[in-house]
């Protein structure tokens, strides 16, 4: 991924370049004028890499939005599955002797290891606690009471609340890559023309081509 955003850069600064001199060269202007490529067609390939820098800088905030979205949810999560790990272990030993709750609780096997599944088992753990006749008193007897619980509840919500945002800022950060591609996309074949064009008008005149090197994008 970085090797990309790099190649992407670099392909911004040379497309920079190329439009800078093509406004600063006259001699570049005037030959180029010939065959069609005047300050009107210009403009719309200067237009192109605007919007393709715009879109792209925007890309980069977007990626860098749902990365944090992502480690805030992250940290989020790993709290609440180290606290719910410690009470799994409470509640077998509270329920050693009623073992046959675990199932109930959903203790009974491994935390699942897919998200959804994951949220559902500790959800279910912590709404048996506060409301299983028999688990309550036995939990409560090792401290995991309403308050404990009501606490983990908050956390929950707080996770749920988390994963939203990040899947929110996922989804506009794969709107907004999907937008630079294209913009991307439109440019190089802007780019591509106006060298083979360039290539012809400046046969003669190989300084002024080599002003305006060979940014091609592959």
């Amino acid at each position: 991924m970085s090797k990309l955003k790099t190649s992407e850069l670099q392909y911004l600064e040379n497309y920079r370049v190329l439009f800078a001199n093509l406004e600063e060269i006259k001699d570049l202007k005037t030959e180029l004028a010939d065959y069609g490529y005047d300050d009107t067609k210009i403009a719309e390939g200067k237009a192109l890499f605007d919007d393709t820098q715009q879109l792209y800088d925007q890309n980069k905030q977007e990626t860098a939005e749902e990365k944090e979205a992502y480690a805030r949810f992250s940290d989020a999560f790993s709290h609440l599955k180290k606290t719910y790990g410690k009470h799994r272990k409470i509640a077998k030993v509270a329920l050693m002797k009623k073992t046959e709750l675990w199932k109930t609780l959903a203790i009974d096997g491994s935390l699942s290891a897919a998200y959804v599944k994951a949220m559902q088992e500790i959800k279910t753990f912590y709404e048996q606690a506060q409301n299983h006749s028999d688990a309550k008193p036995l939990l409560e007897k090792f401290k995991i009471n309403q308050a404990v619980v009501d606490a983990q509840v908050a956390q929950i919500q707080q996770v749920e609340t988390l994963r939203a945002k990040y899947e929110k800022e996922k989804g506009e950060n794969q709107n907004a890559t999907q937008q630079k591609n294209k913009a991307f996309a439109d440019l190089s074949d802007w780019i591509k023309e106006f060298y083979a064009v360039a290539q012809v008008a400046l046969d003669d005149r190989p300084q002024l081509m080599e002003s305006i090197g060979k940014f091609v994008r592959s």
